[in-house]
Parts: structure tokens; C-alpha cells; sequence
């Protein structure tokens, strides 16, 4: 059951686990809001299995669609410095 979490303004958040996978999916019919989910790994390190089947540490962060390409084109920049990605 995924809990809601209310951030004050100003508050800042470090998440002490890594995250092992994300997945994006749309909230709206309209295709205008995006949620990001987390899967994080609470446990040993590294993990005994990467099944993160329905007792998964989860995060859900939703954002605007613009927002998320943003992010979308920043991890591409990254991608491409860090040589993962050929250069178009």
C-alpha cells in the first residue's frame, strides 16, 4: 500500500538506499501528468534477488509531462558525457 508523504516547503530528502529500477507510466488519459516510480533496494547489498515483486520499497514521484522530458533530455546529456551514448 503506497502511503502518501507530505513534504514541507524547503524540506530536502536523501534517500539512504540505492534504487535498482524505475519505471514511468502516465496518470491521465490525456497523457499530461507522469508518474516515476522507484524501486529500492532495503537490505543487503548487493541483493540477494533482483525480484522486486509486490514487497519492493517503492517511490512514486508524479510530475508534468514537460518536467519529465526535461529530465528526459538532462539524463541524455549525461548519458553522452559519461560516454554511454554515441553523439548524433
Amino acid at each position: 500500500m503506497i502511503e502518501p508523504l507530505a513534504i514541507a516547503a524547503g524540506q530536502q530528502l536523501s534517500l539512504e538506499y540505492p534504487v535498482v529500477d524505475w519505471s514511468p507510466q502516465f496518470v491521465d488519459a490525456m497523457k499530461t501528468t507522469i508518474k516515476l516510480t522507484a524501486y529500492i533496494q532495503v537490505g543487503p547489498n548487493p541483493p540477494i534477488s533482483l525480484n522486486l515483486g509486490p514487497k519492493a520499497t517503492t517511490l512514486e514521484v508524479q510530475m508534468d509531462a514537460q518536467v519529465a522530458m526535461t529530465l528526459y533530455a538532462k539524463l541524455r546529456v549525461l548519458a553522452q558525457n559519461m560516454g554511454w551514448l554515441r553523439e548524433e
